[in-house]
């Protein structure tokens, strides 16, 4: 979690809360990330002795990885690429 054009920087508990501290009062845009998941952006308005709650959900993202046919055809040609050669012995 960090916020956006500062040096301020911190990492969640297990339930996803975090806090900073020291921060002078204004608009900042905060940065929540984690591994696998979208990161999200958020306007935040900082106001002075003033404690802000929010509530959010980062989304799993969406991998895409190569599909079951086009590894089954590439190992098939490499068996039969093999079994061709030792034939030829």
């Amino acid at each position: 979690v960090s916020l956006n054009n500062t040096e301020q920087a911190t990492h969640t508990n297990f339930n996803g809360n975090f806090e900073f501290n020291g921060i002078t009062p204004g608009s900042y845009q905060l940065v929540v990330q984690f591994l696998g998941y979208e990161a999200i952006e958020l306007p935040v308005n900082i106001k002075a002795g003033e404690r802000v709650e929010l509530l959010e959900t980062l989304h799993a993202k969406m991998l895409s990885l190569p599909s079951t046919a086009e590894m089954i055809t590439a190992e098939n040609e490499s068996e039969y690429t093999s079994s061709k050669s030792s034939q030829k012995r």
